[in-house]
C-alpha cells in the first residue's frame, strides 16, 4: 500500500478494514474516521468481496 499507485483513500479504506477485523462495529467506524455509516459498509462488502482490489476507488468513465 505504500506504492505512487494508491492514493491517501486506500489508506484510510485499509484502515477501516482493519478497524473492522479488530471487532469495530460499522457505527463506531463511521464516528470514528468520520464516514457515513453506508460508506463504512460499503467499503467492507467490496473487501468482503474483492479482497485488496476492493479497498480502491472504482474508476469511472466520463467526467
Amino acid at each position: 500500500m505504500n506504492t505512487k499507485r494508491h492514493l491517501p483513500s486506500h489508506r484510510r479504506h485499509a484502515l477501516g478494514i482493519l478497524l473492522s477485523s479488530c471487532g469495530y462495529l460499522p457505527a463506531d467506524m463511521a464516528q470514528l474516521l468520520q464516514w457515513h455509516l453506508d460508506t463504512v459498509r460499503r467499503w467492507i462488502d467490496n473487501f468482503n468481496a474483492s479482497g485488496t482490489n476492493g479497498i480502491t476507488d472504482r474508476q469511472y468513465e466520463g467526467g
